[in-house]
């Protein structure tokens, strides 16, 4: 199936992002605290099983969050790379894929690089078929992540 015109669409949704302004300083300085830094979180990703993703990439949400001028190492340093072979190897299914669906906010958000790696390592029509599919069979916890 022709999925360009859907995979624009999605694009264009990660990319519409509503900031909270009033939380984001004070968000920061708890990021700051409690979670480690972005190459850290690339590391932990490449050793975390696919029970431990999930909770890997809410971190670096968290941290991109806190410090969005970090947002290209993901792709500058292989994170999205890591994340796509994990994903893919559960064929695209999974918490770890609703996690990663969670923090695309977070991800896209002013970065040209990584929107293109995801599109590269297939996550864009990955999450359209996702989508797709959750609407066909009305699963609405799907759809809400996505």
């Amino acid at each position: 199936p022709n999925l360009t015109g859907a995979a624009s669409a999605a694009e264009g949704l990660a990319m519409a992002v509503e900031v909270d302004e009033g939380g984001e300083a004070e968000e920061a300085a708890q990021a700051d605290e409690e979670v480690p830094e972005l190459l850290e979180l690339i590391d932990e990703v490449e050793s975390a099983s696919e029970e431990e993703l999930p909770s890997v990439l809410v971190k670096i949400g968290i941290r991109l969050r806190a410090s969005p001028k970090d947002r290209d190492l993901l792709s500058d340093f292989e994170g999205i790379n890591q994340i796509a072979d994990i994903l893919n190897k559960s064929n695209w299914q999974g918490e770890a894929m609703l996690a990663f669906c969670r923090i695309m906010p977070e991800v896209c958000r002013t970065s040209l690089v990584n929107r293109a790696c995801l599109r590269e390592t297939g996550f864009l029509v990955a999450t359209v078929k996702m989508l797709k599919k959750a609407l066909d069979t009305k699963d609405e916890h799907v759809l809400l992540a996505g």
